[in-house]
């Protein structure tokens, strides 16, 4: 069996942005990262009001 610990840092937002275009430039000192995608459409049959479509990236490393 295996655990990791991976720190504190797993979760962390490192940026947010509004707008139809984003970006971010990799460190070399992440883990990974993601992207959360919010649409300004809202979501159809959600159990939450004024929720709205989202979508998440594959997770990317940077290069070592």
């Amino acid at each position: 069996m295996r655990i990791y610990d991976y720190g504190k840092d797993i979760g962390k937002v490192f940026d947010e942005q509004t707008g139809i275009r984003a970006g971010y430039k990799l460190t070399g000192k992440e883990l990974y990262v993601r992207a959360r995608v919010i649409s300004s459409a809202p979501r159809e049959n959600s159990a939450i009001e004024g929720e709205f479509e989202l979508a998440w990236t594959q997770p990317v490393q940077p290069k070592k």
